[in-house]
């Protein structure tokens, strides 16, 4: 079947210049997702991931490459794309509700109609009852579930998720993972996360980039194919988890002969 490809990142390049020196962060990356995927990247530090998703979303330009998205090259998605960064970036002077109505607000829709939809959806991710709650009263995995209410509201067929858990504790990652893939599923986004954790990308992705040191280029490309929900202790997800390590691990990256495998069922 023929895949409906969303985004497509081509060839992007990108070095940074200071005080005459140069640093070259991204190094011709090839990442797509077809529509309704949720698409993991993972890598070193430094190598890259969030500098892809400022070109994407249009706060950094590229030097060179391409960005499709459902099939027109485009120079940057900005206003196209929904952006949830590794901190929450709540407005500490809006409440729970004003927060998550926040991208509809600018959208231009009717008051009234902005707060159902938010309170609905606030349901959902377990907030009913905060709804007026400030964010400095909340802990990291609710202020956490409001932002991620916000960035669905947005309206924006792909999401761009960076290391949205990654300061979260063991069992409250665990929850924000299966509240995302709940809304993913209701929702029908296309989805691109970054992540470090290799057990999170398994248990999210239909598909995992992993990058090589700056400059980044994609190393490996796996199609996950195990059944949702997802368990660790599975042995396809446990040799999954053992290649994709095993990339992770390699010393010599020397070689950037884009390998590809798939989990076994």
């Amino acid at each position: 079947m023929k895949r409906n490809i969303k985004i497509k990142l081509s060839r992007i390049i990108k070095s940074f210049h200071r005080n005459g020196s140069s640093l070259k962060v991204l190094d011709g990356l090839d990442v797509e997702a077809a529509e309704g995927e949720l698409v993991s990247i993972v890598g070193p530090s430094g190598c890259g991931k969030s500098t892809l998703f400022n070109i994407v979303s249009g706060l950094v330009v590229p030097d060179g490459g391409d960005i499709y998205l459902g099939g027109r090259k485009v120079d940057n998605c900005q206003g196209m794309v929904s952006y949830m960064q590794q901190k929450d970036l709540l407005l500490p002077w809006r409440t729970v509700l004003g927060n998550a109505v926040l991208g509809l607000e600018i959208a231009g829709v009717p008051k009234k109609d902005a707060r159902r939809e938010a309170e609905r959806l606030l349901i959902e991710f377990g907030l009913e009852g905060f709804e007026k709650y400030y964010p400095s009263r909340l802990s990291g995995g609710m202020r956490q579930r409001a932002a991620l209410v916000r960035t669905i509201l947005t309206k924006k067929g792909l999401m761009l998720l960076d290391e949205p858990f990654g300061a979260l504790d063991a069992m409250t990652r665990s929850a924000m993972q299966e509240w995302l893939l709940k809304a993913w599923r209701e929702h029908g986004k296309t989805i691109l996360f970054i992540t470090h954790d290799v057990e999170e990308a398994i248990i999210l992705s239909d598909r995992i980039y992993v990058l090589t040191p700056r400059p980044g280029r994609v190393r490996a490309t796996f199609e996950v194919d195990l059944e949702r929900p997802r368990t660790i202790t599975e042995t396809s997800f446990v040799k999954l988890k053992a290649n994709l390590l095993g990339i992770l691990r390699e010393e010599d990256t020397t070689d950037y002969v884009q390998e590809s495998y798939r989990a076994a069922v």
